[in-house]
């Protein structure tokens, strides 16, 4: 049909149709190449981490969270030290956060909380070392909630009450969901009791996506997931970029890090992962899809911060630390004020602007951005706020 079609035209557009004819060909050929390949090895766990099996799961392999975890090995007694676990954004990889886990752990040691046990706890929708099946269903936020919720119940049973948790982005949403539903089955309700100790000591809602804020990029993300058959898309998509040349992957891998020492790092990370096994590109559109809708008031009744609202009332809770960074377009500042109205304002809980100049993390004046973990500038800086504010939880 293009041959007889190419007939009716005249030069050079006949040519500009057969060449195109030819490369859309080649490269769909690519992509079913691509498509019929055995899932490429994941990246090893990085220098210093290793592979944590949890001991209780009812999920089969393939769908349990990926746990890294670094420093274990030094602990004597679980119980009495402190560990910190780290709920990605979306991608929910536990290998881009390894570095700033790594600062977090010499942080805590500085502090006197050493040594410290740092769990880096991925999606399972986005696991490196075993194969996820992608058959152009759609990914459930909630479903990866409660897998996570499963891990970190029992690193709360491990670290009983020196636990903290930490949520970047969507995975503030997650930590928010497991460790203050936990608590909020406690007897009687009302007022926070001081004697009461939660698993949990802290959760740490980091640029938190807690509820969808409407800002253009959101509303036009939220119209293209909406289209027909885009599950099916997103997987054709993960297949076409995979098929892509070496040198437009080395480009999107620079796009994806930052600068810094760790940058060659995280440039073999995104190679091995994100541009070598089609399931994450799925995965993030298909999260993508599930968390604009699950964090949407106006599609889920009650979403965001109203969901919130009775499980921060719970009486025997964690305690809150929001932290919130200039032009967010995930977790808005404007979003810091209605949570702060949702807690405590007897010194438990703190919301902290980290564009400010007091109690902010700024390199060259400028705040860290969404995406601070993939940048070298300010991941110790936000690893020395974060175990300060540890050190007085535990120490308090």
């Amino acid at each position: 049909g293009a041959v007889q079609g190419a007939k009716l035209l005249t030069s050079p557009y006949k040519e500009i149709l057969l060449c195109c004819v030819c490369l859309g060909a080649l490269f769909g050929g690519s992509i079913m190449q691509q498509s019929q390949q055995a899932p490429a090895a994941g990246p090893p766990a990085p220098k210093g981490w290793r592979r944590y099996a949890a001991a209780e799961t009812e999920s089969p392999e393939e769908q349990a969270p990926e746990v890294l975890v670094y420093g274990e090995e030094l602990l004597k007694d679980t119980k009495a030290a402190v560990a910190v676990a780290i709920i990605p954004g979306n991608p929910g990889l536990p290998h881009f956060y390894c570095p700033f886990g790594e600062a977090l752990h010499g942080q805590l040691a500085a502090e006197g909380l050493g040594p410290a046990a740092i769990y880096c706890v991925g999606y399972p929708c986005f696991r490196t070392d075993v194969a996820v099946k992608s058959e152009g269903t759609g990914v459930s936020l909630d479903e990866q909630a409660e897998a996570i919720s499963g891990v970190l119940d029992e690193l709360a049973r491990r670290h009983k009450g020196r636990l903290v948790v930490f949520g970047h982005s969507l995975g503030a949403w997650i930590a928010a969901q497991a460790c203050l539903r936990d608590s909020s089955g406690a007897p009687d309700g009302g007022a926070r009791d001081p004697k009461d100790e939660p698993r949990v000591a802290m959760v740490v809602l980091a640029m938190p996506f807690l509820e969808f804020s409407g800002s253009f990029k959101q509303r036009a993300l939220a119209c293209v997931t909406c289209l027909p058959l885009f599950n099916q898309i997103a997987e054709l998509a993960a297949f076409a970029i995979l098929a892509l040349p070496s040198s437009v992957h080395a480009l999107v891998a620079s796009l994806m890090v930052g600068g810094g020492g760790a940058a060659e790092v995280q440039k073999q990370v995104v190679h091995s992962t994100v541009l070598s096994q089609a399931h994450h590109i799925a995965s993030v559109l298909r999260l993508l899809k599930s968390e604009l809708a699950r964090l949407n008031p106006a599609v889920t009744p009650n979403a965001g911060f109203e969901e919130l609202r009775p499980l921060l009332e719970a009486r025997a809770r964690p305690s809150v630390l929001g932290l919130y960074t200039r032009g967010d377009g995930w977790g808005p500042q404007a979003h810091a004020p209605r949570l702060r109205s949702l807690l405590c304002d007897d010194g438990f809980d703190e919301v902290i602007d980290l564009g400010s100049e007091l109690d902010g993390v700024l390199v060259d004046g400028i705040p860290p951005p969404h995406g601070f973990v993939l940048e070298d500038a300010y991941v110790a800086l936000v690893a020395e706020l974060l175990a300060k504010r540890i050190s007085k939880r535990m120490h308090g």
